[in-house]
């Protein structure tokens, strides 16, 4: 499983550039929204409901544009900008109908019981992959989603155990700094567009690890980076009566 988690670092340092071109001309003006309201907002209540709102609309219809530049990538085929661009908006509400259900299931099962809730988190996190490369959503969708993290669900839930704190750390540093330094609002403003942007660059990180393990678990083989060409391949010995030739089995005599 290390192989799959240092495999998804892999895709997604190979394609940061092409994420960062299909990410940034949306999460920019986003988050200047968000920046904006934060600051000319006192209702906390109202931020947190902007915030929710953002994550699940902007973020839905980015996963499609993500999963089709890191799944082009695994299997060797050219990354497009326009492709990526389609799917987004093709499996924009597919994903967010899909996932709508799962939160819910999942938020009901969190508030009643912790731990059966964390594992309904965990054992959708597929949905996205399997709307998106399966073409698949609805409850099929979240049936096979639960499927395939069988047997690489305890490793998922470890790498959400050290990436979330991470990115949640990274998001808090502008409130941390606002208590030590003085800077005027537009400034902050500024800080506060620029962490939530690198913030979101990095969140492709964790579809790519998914990525890696739902790959793996749905039996599929990464295409070789460098296939070799027919004229590298080595030269093999004609010898039609040789018996000893270690290319040709022994015949009967």
């Amino acid at each position: 499983m290390f192989d799959q988690i240092a495999y998804g670092f892999k895709l997604y340092l190979r394609n940061f550039g092409i994420l960062a071109l299909v990410g940034l001309p949306i999460y920019i003006p986003c988050n200047l929204v968000l920046a904006y309201f934060s600051f000319g907002s006192e209702d906390s209540l109202a931020q947190f409901r902007m915030v929710s709102l953002y994550q699940s609309a902007v973020n839905a219809f980015q996963a499609g544009a993500i999963i089709t530049t890191l799944h082009c990538s695994l299997i060797g085929k050219q990354v497009r900008l326009s492709e990526a661009l389609a799917n987004a908006a093709k499996y924009w509400m597919p994903i967010i109908a899909t996932a709508i259900v799962a939160n819910i299931i999942s938020g009901l099962s969190l508030l009643a019981v912790i731990i059966p809730g964390l594992v309904c988190m965990v054992r959708f996190s597929f949905i996205d992959l399997v709307v998106v490369l399966e073409n698949c959503h609805g409850t099929a969708a979240r049936q096979r989603s639960w499927d395939l993290t069988r047997d690489c669900a305890w490793w998922i839930a470890l790498v959400a155990c050290v990436y979330y704190p991470i990115i949640l750390v990274i998001g808090c540093l502008p409130l941390v700094a606002f208590e030590y330094i003085s800077l005027s609002a537009e400034a902050w403003m500024v800080v506060e567009v620029v962490n939530g942007c690198v913030v979101d660059l990095l969140m492709p990180l964790m579809t790519a690890i998914l990525l890696s393990f739902y790959w793996h678990a749905a039996g599929r083989v990464v295409e070789p980076e460098d296939p070799i060409a027919d004229d590298e391949l080595p030269e093999i010995p004609f010898a039609p009566n040789d018996d000893t030739n270690p290319y040709r089995a022994p015949q009967s005599t």
